[in-house]
């Protein structure tokens, strides 16, 4: 049976990532580049790695989160706009999605709010 290539003898860093980094001006422009996605529930792990990724797309990020954490706070860091209530104070005619996670109820008032408004929801 033949040994696998090697690529490099050099043994991999665990924290490097297995991908090449592409600069952020050479990187195709995404269907998020622009818009503005709010998140009911955002400081989930599932949630905030969604809104990590399409903060890197270029999106605009708000959503709401009772539970302040380190992954909300990082969000934040990064330019998210996220408020503790979940009452609707960030959602507008403007904003082009709605993310709930599955833990948040149809009878959240925030939910209810973007319902109100319209707003296109997954």
């Amino acid at each position: 049976m033949d040994s696998p290539s090697i690529i490099s003898s050099r043994p991999r860093d665990a924290r490097q990532p297995l991908f090449l980094s592409v600069p952020q001006s050479q990187m195709p422009a995404s269907q998020f580049t622009g818009q503005l996605v709010h998140f009911i529930g955002i400081g989930g792990c599932g949630m905030s790695g969604l809104a990590n990724m399409l903060l890197d797309c270029g999106a605009i990020v708000t959503g709401s989160e009772p539970s302040f954490n380190e992954q909300t706070a990082q969000l934040v860091a990064r330019g998210a706009r996220i408020t503790r209530d979940q009452l609707g104070e960030l959602l507008s005619k403007q904003v082009n999605l709605v993310v709930r996670t599955a833990a948040v109820p149809d009878t959240n008032i925030e939910h209810r709010a973007a319902r109100a408004l319209g707003l296109r929801s997954i």
